[in-house]
Protein backbone atom coordinates (compact mmCIF):
# COMPACT_ATOMS: atom_id res chain seq x y z
CA UNK A 1 0.00 0.00 0.00
CA UNK A 2 1.75 3.39 -1.11
CA UNK A 3 2.13 5.58 1.72
CA UNK A 4 0.02 8.84 1.60
CA UNK A 5 1.96 12.05 0.74
CA UNK A 6 1.14 14.95 3.25
CA UNK A 7 -0.64 17.98 1.30
CA UNK A 8 2.18 21.02 0.99
CA UNK A 9 0.46 24.34 1.24
CA UNK A 10 2.11 27.09 0.13
CA UNK A 11 0.98 29.75 2.70
CA UNK A 12 0.55 33.63 1.55
CA UNK A 13 3.93 35.95 2.86
CA UNK A 14 2.09 38.62 4.78
CA UNK A 15 1.52 41.63 3.39
CA UNK A 16 4.48 44.47 2.98
CA UNK A 17 7.08 41.50 4.02
CA UNK A 18 9.23 41.45 1.25
CA UNK A 19 9.60 45.37 0.81
CA UNK A 20 10.29 45.29 4.83
CA UNK A 21 12.97 43.03 4.22
CA UNK A 22 14.58 44.80 1.81
CA UNK A 23 14.44 47.61 3.58
CA UNK A 24 16.52 46.00 6.53
CA UNK A 25 18.90 44.62 4.15
CA UNK A 26 19.21 47.99 2.94
CA UNK A 27 19.64 49.34 5.98
CA UNK A 28 22.04 46.65 7.70
CA UNK A 29 24.18 47.37 4.02
CA UNK A 30 24.18 51.33 4.42
CA UNK A 31 25.77 51.15 8.21
CA UNK A 32 28.37 48.80 7.37
CA UNK A 33 29.29 50.82 4.53
CA UNK A 34 29.22 53.44 6.89
CA UNK A 35 31.12 51.60 9.96
CA UNK A 36 34.05 50.59 6.70
CA UNK A 37 33.80 54.19 5.68
CA UNK A 38 34.81 55.33 9.54
CA UNK A 39 36.92 52.94 9.87
CA UNK A 40 39.24 53.65 7.38
CA UNK A 41 39.52 57.34 7.96
CA UNK A 42 40.00 56.31 11.64
CA UNK A 43 42.76 54.13 10.29
CA UNK A 44 44.24 56.70 8.13
CA UNK A 45 44.24 59.42 10.81
CA UNK A 46 46.75 57.65 13.54
CA UNK A 47 48.74 55.74 10.45
CA UNK A 48 49.81 59.38 9.51
CA UNK A 49 50.47 60.37 12.74
CA UNK A 50 52.79 56.88 13.28
CA UNK A 51 54.56 57.96 10.41
CA UNK A 52 55.04 61.41 11.61
CA UNK A 53 56.31 60.14 14.74
CA UNK A 54 58.82 57.45 13.05
CA UNK A 55 60.47 60.76 11.57
CA UNK A 56 60.68 63.01 14.88
CA UNK A 57 63.60 65.09 13.74
CA UNK A 58 62.00 65.99 10.41
CA UNK A 59 59.05 66.32 11.65
CA UNK A 60 59.79 68.33 14.82
CA UNK A 61 61.95 71.03 12.43
CA UNK A 62 58.84 71.29 10.23
CA UNK A 63 56.18 71.68 13.09
CA UNK A 64 58.92 74.25 14.73
CA UNK A 65 58.95 76.33 11.19
CA UNK A 66 55.16 76.11 11.56
CA UNK A 67 54.47 77.25 14.47
CA UNK A 68 57.11 80.18 14.30
CA UNK A 69 55.35 81.28 11.49
CA UNK A 70 52.21 81.71 12.81
CA UNK A 71 53.04 82.85 16.06
CA UNK A 72 54.78 86.49 14.43
CA UNK A 73 51.64 87.51 13.50
CA UNK A 74 49.51 86.13 16.77
CA UNK A 75 51.84 88.34 19.08
CA UNK A 76 51.37 91.65 17.17
CA UNK A 77 47.65 91.21 16.89
CA UNK A 78 47.52 90.50 20.84
CA UNK A 79 49.83 93.59 21.05
CA UNK A 80 48.03 95.43 18.91
CA UNK A 81 44.81 94.62 20.43
CA UNK A 82 46.66 95.65 24.09
CA UNK A 83 47.34 98.86 22.39
CA UNK A 84 44.15 99.85 21.10
CA UNK A 85 42.54 99.17 24.78
CA UNK A 86 45.13 101.40 26.07
CA UNK A 87 44.53 104.19 24.01
CA UNK A 88 41.10 103.81 24.30
CA UNK A 89 41.34 104.95 28.06
CA UNK A 90 43.79 107.95 26.49
CA UNK A 91 40.97 109.22 24.25
CA UNK A 92 38.16 108.71 26.46
CA UNK A 93 41.07 111.60 29.21
CA UNK A 94 42.26 113.30 26.16
CA UNK A 95 39.38 114.02 24.11
CA UNK A 96 37.31 117.66 24.46
CA UNK A 97 35.26 119.17 23.24
CA UNK A 98 35.02 123.47 24.17
CA UNK A 99 31.68 124.61 23.19
CA UNK A 100 30.85 128.37 22.78
CA UNK A 101 28.06 129.75 23.87
CA UNK A 102 25.85 132.61 22.85
CA UNK A 103 27.39 135.91 24.31
CA UNK A 104 23.88 136.80 25.50
CA UNK A 105 22.92 133.89 27.03
CA UNK A 106 22.91 134.22 30.72
CA UNK A 107 25.03 131.78 33.44
CA UNK A 108 21.60 130.41 34.95
CA UNK A 109 20.58 129.14 30.80
CA UNK A 110 24.50 128.19 30.43
CA UNK A 111 24.09 126.23 34.01
CA UNK A 112 20.52 124.49 33.03
CA UNK A 113 22.66 123.70 29.39
CA UNK A 114 25.29 121.79 31.54
CA UNK A 115 22.82 119.85 33.23
CA UNK A 116 21.27 119.20 29.72
CA UNK A 117 24.28 117.63 27.99
CA UNK A 118 25.36 115.89 30.87
CA UNK A 119 22.09 113.70 30.82
CA UNK A 120 23.29 112.85 27.30
CA UNK A 121 24.38 109.13 26.75
CA UNK A 122 27.83 109.89 25.15
CA UNK A 123 28.78 112.45 27.28
CA UNK A 124 31.03 111.67 30.50
CA UNK A 125 31.08 115.13 32.22
CA UNK A 126 30.71 118.85 31.22
CA UNK A 127 32.56 121.68 32.80
CA UNK A 128 31.20 125.24 32.63
CA UNK A 129 33.59 128.04 32.23
CA UNK A 130 31.76 131.68 32.92
CA UNK A 131 32.65 134.65 31.06
CA UNK A 132 34.19 135.94 34.18
CA UNK A 133 36.13 132.74 34.69
CA UNK A 134 37.59 133.04 31.46
CA UNK A 135 38.55 136.68 31.68
CA UNK A 136 40.31 135.84 35.04
CA UNK A 137 42.15 133.24 33.55
CA UNK A 138 43.11 135.43 30.45
CA UNK A 139 44.16 138.06 33.02
CA UNK A 140 46.50 135.56 34.79
CA UNK A 141 47.86 134.18 31.04
CA UNK A 142 48.89 137.76 29.67
CA UNK A 143 49.17 139.74 33.21
CA UNK A 144 48.07 143.87 33.39
CA UNK A 145 45.16 145.35 33.05
CA UNK A 146 45.52 148.04 30.32
CA UNK A 147 44.33 145.84 27.95
CA UNK A 148 40.93 145.71 29.78
CA UNK A 149 40.44 148.76 29.77
CA UNK A 150 40.50 149.14 26.24
CA UNK A 151 37.99 146.89 25.71
CA UNK A 152 35.82 148.53 27.73
CA UNK A 153 33.34 145.38 28.10
CA UNK A 154 33.91 141.01 28.58
CA UNK A 155 34.43 140.03 25.20
CA UNK A 156 34.38 136.52 25.85
CA UNK A 157 31.46 134.30 25.89
CA UNK A 158 30.92 131.65 28.13
CA UNK A 159 32.13 127.78 27.50
CA UNK A 160 31.28 124.61 27.87
CA UNK A 161 34.11 121.67 28.02
CA UNK A 162 32.57 118.67 26.51
CA UNK A 163 34.70 115.39 27.17
CA UNK A 164 33.02 112.41 25.83
CA UNK A 165 32.99 108.76 27.27
CA UNK A 166 35.17 106.66 25.86
CA UNK A 167 33.20 104.68 23.49
CA UNK A 168 32.26 107.73 21.78
CA UNK A 169 35.99 109.07 21.98
CA UNK A 170 36.55 107.31 18.24
CA UNK A 171 36.80 110.74 15.53
CA UNK A 172 34.16 109.38 13.84
CA UNK A 173 31.58 109.65 16.87
CA UNK A 174 33.14 113.31 18.38
CA UNK A 175 32.60 114.52 15.08
CA UNK A 176 28.86 112.97 15.16
CA UNK A 177 28.63 114.39 18.86
CA UNK A 178 30.26 117.97 17.70
CA UNK A 179 27.89 118.44 14.91
CA UNK A 180 24.73 117.45 17.64
CA UNK A 181 26.16 120.57 19.45
CA UNK A 182 26.50 123.06 16.74
CA UNK A 183 22.42 122.16 16.25
CA UNK A 184 21.95 123.90 19.89
CA UNK A 185 20.47 127.00 19.69
CA UNK A 186 22.20 128.28 22.49
CA UNK A 187 25.53 127.23 20.56
CA UNK A 188 27.48 129.43 19.00
CA UNK A 189 30.34 127.27 17.59
CA UNK A 190 32.01 123.88 18.51
CA UNK A 191 35.80 123.68 18.67
CA UNK A 192 37.75 120.06 18.79
CA UNK A 193 41.39 119.04 18.23
CA UNK A 194 41.12 116.17 16.36
CA UNK A 195 44.27 116.32 14.94
CA UNK A 196 46.48 114.21 17.17
CA UNK A 197 43.17 111.52 17.69
CA UNK A 198 43.40 111.32 13.76
CA UNK A 199 46.50 110.85 13.60
CA UNK A 200 46.93 108.13 16.13
CA UNK A 201 43.93 106.41 14.63
CA UNK A 202 46.34 106.70 11.07
CA UNK A 203 48.93 104.82 12.51
CA UNK A 204 47.36 101.95 14.73
CA UNK A 205 45.03 101.26 10.98
CA UNK A 206 48.84 101.58 8.85
CA UNK A 207 49.97 98.54 11.45
CA UNK A 208 46.64 96.75 11.72
CA UNK A 209 47.39 96.31 8.01
CA UNK A 210 51.20 95.81 7.75
CA UNK A 211 50.42 92.70 10.45
CA UNK A 212 47.67 91.01 8.26
CA UNK A 213 49.57 91.50 5.17
CA UNK A 214 52.67 89.54 7.02
CA UNK A 215 49.73 87.32 8.25
CA UNK A 216 49.10 86.74 4.84
CA UNK A 217 52.50 86.49 3.50
CA UNK A 218 53.43 84.34 6.52
CA UNK A 219 50.33 81.83 5.56
CA UNK A 220 51.30 81.29 2.34
CA UNK A 221 55.15 80.34 3.73
CA UNK A 222 53.03 77.69 5.64
CA UNK A 223 51.31 76.35 3.10
CA UNK A 224 54.60 76.04 1.02
CA UNK A 225 56.43 74.76 3.86
CA UNK A 226 53.67 72.02 4.47
CA UNK A 227 53.30 71.41 0.64
CA UNK A 228 57.16 70.91 0.08
CA UNK A 229 57.08 68.17 3.05
CA UNK A 230 54.34 65.95 1.72
CA UNK A 231 55.78 66.34 -1.31
CA UNK A 232 59.06 64.63 0.03
CA UNK A 233 57.41 61.97 1.99
CA UNK A 234 55.11 60.98 -1.49
CA UNK A 235 57.94 60.77 -3.39
CA UNK A 236 60.20 58.46 -0.64
CA UNK A 237 56.42 56.54 -0.91
CA UNK A 238 56.38 55.67 -4.70
CA UNK A 239 56.74 52.50 -4.69
CA UNK A 240 54.08 51.69 -2.32
CA UNK A 241 51.77 54.14 -4.13
CA UNK A 242 52.63 51.91 -7.59
CA UNK A 243 51.57 48.76 -5.96
CA UNK A 244 48.76 50.04 -3.58
CA UNK A 245 47.44 52.03 -7.58
CA UNK A 246 48.31 48.28 -9.07
CA UNK A 247 46.35 46.61 -6.24
CA UNK A 248 43.32 48.57 -7.19
CA UNK A 249 43.55 51.26 -4.31
CA UNK A 250 41.56 54.43 -5.85
CA UNK A 251 43.26 58.22 -5.65
CA UNK A 252 41.05 58.70 -2.88
CA UNK A 253 42.86 55.98 -0.43
CA UNK A 254 46.04 56.90 -1.43
CA UNK A 255 45.69 60.62 -0.45
CA UNK A 256 43.83 60.09 2.48
CA UNK A 257 46.86 59.25 5.03
CA UNK A 258 48.88 62.84 3.57
CA UNK A 259 45.71 64.81 3.69
CA UNK A 260 45.44 63.66 7.66
CA UNK A 261 49.52 64.18 7.71
CA UNK A 262 48.98 67.82 6.75
CA UNK A 263 46.11 68.17 9.43
CA UNK A 264 48.17 66.97 12.13
CA UNK A 265 51.15 69.34 11.02
CA UNK A 266 48.94 72.36 11.41
CA UNK A 267 47.27 71.13 14.63
CA UNK A 268 50.77 70.69 16.59
CA UNK A 269 52.33 73.94 14.50
CA UNK A 270 49.14 75.81 16.11
CA UNK A 271 49.98 74.44 19.29
CA UNK A 272 53.49 75.36 19.47
CA UNK A 273 52.33 78.98 18.00
CA UNK A 274 49.97 79.34 21.05
CA UNK A 275 52.86 78.40 23.41
CA UNK A 276 55.15 81.02 21.99
CA UNK A 277 53.06 84.06 22.00
CA UNK A 278 51.73 83.11 25.19
CA UNK A 279 55.87 83.11 25.87
CA UNK A 280 56.56 86.06 24.72
CA UNK A 281 53.50 87.81 26.48
CA UNK A 282 54.59 86.80 29.67
CA UNK A 283 58.41 88.12 29.03
CA UNK A 284 56.74 91.76 28.60
CA UNK A 285 54.27 91.35 30.97
CA UNK A 286 57.16 92.50 33.68
CA UNK A 287 58.61 95.20 32.04
CA UNK A 288 54.87 97.08 30.99
CA UNK A 289 54.42 96.96 34.42
CA UNK A 290 57.43 98.58 35.58
CA UNK A 291 57.54 100.69 32.52
CA UNK A 292 53.88 101.54 33.69
CA UNK A 293 54.57 102.33 37.37
CA UNK A 294 56.75 104.98 36.33
CA UNK A 295 54.35 107.08 34.89
CA UNK A 296 51.63 106.16 37.92
CA UNK A 297 50.03 104.00 35.84
CA UNK A 298 48.24 100.84 36.04
CA UNK A 299 48.38 99.52 32.54
CA UNK A 300 48.46 95.70 32.45
CA UNK A 301 48.73 93.41 29.33
CA UNK A 302 46.69 91.19 28.27
CA UNK A 303 47.37 87.77 28.38
CA UNK A 304 46.38 85.77 24.87
CA UNK A 305 42.62 85.67 24.68
CA UNK A 306 40.79 82.12 23.91
CA UNK A 307 39.22 83.92 20.74
CA UNK A 308 42.77 84.34 19.39
CA UNK A 309 44.14 80.99 20.68
CA UNK A 310 41.24 79.21 18.97
CA UNK A 311 41.94 81.29 15.28
CA UNK A 312 45.56 80.30 15.29
CA UNK A 313 44.60 76.38 15.81
CA UNK A 314 42.11 76.76 13.32
CA UNK A 315 44.34 78.42 10.93
CA UNK A 316 47.21 75.90 11.34
CA UNK A 317 44.28 73.60 11.07
CA UNK A 318 43.36 74.59 7.96
CA UNK A 319 46.55 75.75 6.39
CA UNK A 320 48.10 72.31 6.99
CA UNK A 321 45.25 70.46 5.18
CA UNK A 322 45.02 73.09 2.84
CA UNK A 323 48.83 72.73 1.95
CA UNK A 324 48.51 69.09 1.67
CA UNK A 325 45.85 68.84 -0.27
CA UNK A 326 47.27 71.03 -2.69
CA UNK A 327 50.62 69.37 -3.37
CA UNK A 328 49.18 65.92 -3.03
CA UNK A 329 46.66 66.82 -6.07
CA UNK A 330 49.32 67.70 -8.30
CA UNK A 331 51.83 65.47 -7.66
CA UNK A 332 49.85 61.95 -7.31
CA UNK A 333 48.67 61.91 -11.42
CA UNK A 334 52.63 61.74 -11.83
CA UNK A 335 52.98 58.40 -10.04
CA UNK A 336 51.42 55.69 -11.70
CA UNK A 337 52.23 52.26 -12.62
CA UNK A 338 54.09 52.04 -15.86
Amino acid sequence: MMPRRRAVTHRPHAPGAAPEAARVRRKNSGSSRLRRYLSLHIQAWWGSLGRIARAPLASFMTIAVIGIALALPGTFLTLLANMQKITAGWEGNMTELSVFLSKDLSNDAAAALTTELESWAEVESVRHITPEQGLAEFQRTLGGDDWLTLLGSNPLPGVLVVRPTVEQAAPERVQSLAERLRDLPEVESVQVDMEWLQRLHAIMALIERGVWILAGLLALAVLLIVGNTIRLTLESRRDEIIVLKLLGATDAFVRRPYLYAGAWYGIFGGVVAVALVSAVLWGLSKPVAQLAALYHSDIVLGWLDWVTAAGLLLGAVVLGYGGARLTVARHLRRIEPD
